[in-house]
């Protein structure tokens, strides 16, 4: 049988997908694990926190221990948005935020995690409506303050990695 290219990558996201590394223990400690935050949607916006959720995390992990010498863990985790479980982690990352609908008690604890020092990786927006619905949300983690764009001369867009190649 003869296989093209787009069927084996398919067979091995699947793979991925339904096997997991089974190198994760408890034992091990890695240096990064990809957070994904869990949040809720409201009657009219239905929460999609899980959009292109397992198959994003678990490859850009694959990245990242194939190319780096992070000690990634092959295995992301999800956190609900009002846990203290995330100051356990200094990354995370939350996807359709045009759907995000959080509640008083998930606000502040989003604050308190930035004002920590945690990072919010905020990603997927489609649209002026969805930026505002995003904007009123926002709000409620820091009333006082307005998001910036960061120039692309910041420094956290400017970085070299190293390459096994």
């Amino acid at each position: 049988m003869k296989m093209n290219h787009k069927t084996v990558i398919l067979l091995v996201s699947l793979f991925a997908l339904f096997f997991p590394p089974h190198s994760i223990g408890e034992d091990i400690e890695y240096d990064f694990t990809f957070v994904r935050l869990k949040y809720s949607g409201s009657n009219r916006y239905k929460s999609l926190w899980h959009q292109d959720y397992p198959t994003a995390e678990r490859n850009l992990l694959f990245q990242l221990r194939q190319h780096t010498d992070i000690k990634a863990s092959p295995i992301e985790k999800v956190i609900e948005v009002g846990s203290p479980e995330l100051f356990d982690y200094p990354f995370s990352y939350m996807s359709e935020l045009g759907r995000l609908n959080l509640l008083k008690e998930d606000a502040a604890n989003l604050r308190e995690y930035m004002l920590r020092g945690g990072f919010i990786m905020l990603d997927d927006f489609h649209g002026t409506a969805q930026w505002k619905r995003f904007y009123k949300q926002f709000k409620k983690i820091f009333p006082n303050r307005k998001p910036r764009d960061i120039p692309i001369s910041h420094p956290i867009l400017n970085v070299s990695l190293r390459s096994n190649h």
